[in-house]
């Protein structure tokens, strides 16, 4: 299920190379225990602070020039609704995920992470 995906030469003991998914694509086991699921999102997070400090101990970074941007949404819709919204957006990422490198594109990561928050809606029965 996880593979090392990045190994660099470590500089001491200390500096870890680390793993995470496959492919951005594979889906993790409904078999998977709650502790594997939070060692698994550790380990995403743990590539994604990576990531982020990679790009900000470039010699020259500009997060507006270069789309960079983090935020968190609280949304209430339906499971149709939400399901809908999943839909569109698939749509709508899949022919730039179907882009290929060449001149003039730049690789961005666009990271998603979707749960249900434990406070309900207002007003609504819990």
């Amino acid at each position: 299920m996880l593979a090392v995906v990045e190994h660099r030469a470590r500089a001491s003991a200390s500096t870890p190379s680390w793993t995470g998914p496959r492919t951005s694509r594979r889906r993790i086991s409904p078999d998977a225990t709650a502790s594997d699921h939070l060692r698994f999102f550790t380990i995403f997070l743990a590539g994604l602070l990576d990531d982020f400090g990679r790009y900000l101990a470039r010699e020259r970074f500009d997060l507006i020039a270069d789309g960079v941007g983090y935020r968190q949404i609280p949304l209430e819709p339906t499971d149709q609704e939400f399901a809908e919204l999943a839909g569109r957006l698939n749509a709508a990422l899949a022919p730039v995920i179907a882009n290929r490198p060449a001149p003039g594109r730049t690789r961005r990561t666009l990271t998603t992470i979707v749960m249900p928050t434990t406070t309900p809606a207002e007003g609504a029965t819990p």
